[in-house]
């Protein structure tokens, strides 16, 4: 359920382990491709590294990000990675397509613009109604967001909840010292306003035009609600950039952050991309999305070969993942930073310290 980079992860890893189940597995989305989604869409290493685990390597345009920005007040530091560059961006408009590509190129069904109405699971299998028919499937992969079906027909519970503000800004490279040196900046001056979370402005490109991605990430659950006060201050912030942006140009989403003693599964049903929760620090997406899909169809290849379809403990499988666990240190260093309570902030410091030195 989903063809985002999480269910298209999950149905390549599951036709990669699996070459049988490739003509058995189905992927749907209500959407039709292509489509837009908000993301600033960073491909970095991490992110590399979990579509090489599915070999899908999606031909799509990219930007090269040389150099990273890192701002807190009055001091700046620039990284330079020595390998020549740190991350890549993409659009996800192409990115998704590309990916979804791969997986009908593996034999897998993909089923567009096709929205699920309920989804019981039952003693023998899954019934998912859509709009068109149903579906009988052995097991769900729910892959389709934060606030998709699968995780509220599941009841997996309430979750700690951010958001991010995005928009998109046309450049002339020639002037614009981000886009012509491939900088990316990470500015953490929300904080400073009460705001738990980051300003990033990344360069990017749409077709042949070159565009800065800019936008904030509110991280903390405690900000949750504060999406008006975020909004001008991300175009104060882009401002005192040199950025002009209209704030009538600035879109949002709501993100879930990942939590390692959340539940992500049920009988025969798991969660994987941002219905399971992202990096909690620097809402990276991407990687997430692909690692957990990769452990959601690990777990179903499991429980087919031992026939036995209780998924109530999928969370202590991504728990164990490299996915998993760089998604619980960050979530340390989250609320180590970002929260407002002081004693909070103090406690999970010392939780941080201590898995940092252990």
């Amino acid at each position: 359920m989903g063809a985002g980079p999480a269910g298209c992860a999950a149905a390549l890893r599951i036709a990669s382990r699996r070459p049988d189940l490739a003509p058995r597995t189905l992927v749907i989305d209500r959407r039709w491709f292509p489509r837009d989604k908000l993301c600033a869409g960073g491909l970095s290493r991490l992110a590399e590294a979990q579509l090489a685990r599915v070999e899908a390597a999606p031909a799509v345009a990219a930007c090269g990000v040389a150099a990273m920005e890192f701002a807190l007040g009055p001091r700046r530091e620039l990284v330079r990675p020595a390998s020549g560059w740190a991350f890549r961006t993409v659009r996800r408009r192409e990115f998704d397509v590309a990916l979804l590509d791969l997986v009908r190129d593996r034999a897998v069904a993909v089923e567009e613009g096709e929205s699920a109405r309920v989804i019981e699971a039952g003693r023998t299998g899954v019934s998912v109604v859509t709009e068109r028919g149903e579906h009988r499937a052995l097991t769900v992969i729910g892959a389709d967001g934060a606030s998709g079906v699968v995780r509220r027909a599941i009841e997996l519970g309430a979750a700690e909840r951010g958001f991010a503000l995005e928009a998109l800004v046309p450049v002339e490279p020639q002037r614009d010292a981000a886009f012509a040196q491939g900088v990316a900046t990470f500015d953490f001056a929300p904080m400073a306003a009460g705001l738990g979370g980051y300003c990033w402005i990344f360069p990017s490109r749409d077709a042949e035009s070159p565009l800065l991605n800019c936008g904030i990430a509110v991280c903390a659950p405690d900000c949750a609600r504060f999406g008006k006060r975020a909004r001008s201050f991300l175009v104060e912030w882009l401002a005192s950039r040199g950025v002009r942006c209209d704030a009538s140009a600035i879109r949002g989403h709501g993100t879930i952050a990942y939590d390692p003693e959340a539940p992500l599964g049920a009988d025969r049903v798991c969660v994987a991309g941002d219905a399971a929760g992202i990096d909690p620090y620097l809402s990276e997406g991407i990687p997430c999305a692909l690692g957990t899909g990769i452990a959601a169809a690990d777990a179903v290849v499991a429980a087919i070969d031992r026939s036995d379809f209780d998924l109530t403990r999928h969370h202590e499988r991504v728990r164990r993942s490299t996915i998993g666990r760089i998604m619980e240190r960050r979530r340390l260093l989250a609320h180590a930073r970002y929260r407002r309570d002081p004693i909070d902030r103090y406690f999970h410091a010392v939780r941080l310290f201590g898995s940092a030195t252990g």
